[in-house]
């Protein structure tokens, strides 16, 4: 198959660093959620864990800004793949959210494991799609 010399080979190019964006999400909402269950059943104090939850958040939306500018690139895989990870990251999402709701959670962690999950789920499948679509040969 010849390649195109307009189009860059998928091992050549250099793109932006998404992943390393998305595990560093990945690491804010884990020490986030760790710093809340330490403090369980008390009342835990929310500044840190919710600080860790904003900066995962700014992360995943950086990450998704650079990864919408990425040109040439497979958005169709990328949207398959990551449409079909969120599905599932949605579904462990609901089971924790039921759990949280089961233990009578108060409400100011409730709400902060709730932007966490959210977080995770998003993480994961911007991370998944990404990594799959980068190795496809771009449309």
């Amino acid at each position: 198959m010849e390649t195109d010399h307009k189009t860059p080979n998928v091992y050549d190019r250099s793109l932006p660093p998404i992943p390393l964006l998305c595990e560093l999400s990945l690491a804010a909402t884990i020490a986030s959620a760790i710093i809340l269950a330490i403090a369980l059943p008390r009342a835990p104090h929310l500044l840190a864990p919710v600080l860790l939850a904003i900066a995962a958040w700014v992360l995943i939306v950086v990450a998704a800004v650079m990864v919408a500018t990425i040109r040439p690139f497979n958005y169709r895989i990328f949207k398959m793949v990551g449409l079909r990870q969120l599905i599932a990251e949605l579904i462990i999402a609901g089971m924790l959210e039921f759990v949280f709701l089961r233990d009578h959670l108060p409400t100011g962690p409730l709400v902060v494991f709730s932007i966490l999950v959210g977080s995770f789920s998003i993480s994961v499948a911007l991370l998944m799609g990404f990594q799959v679509a980068r190795w496809q040969e771009p449309r």
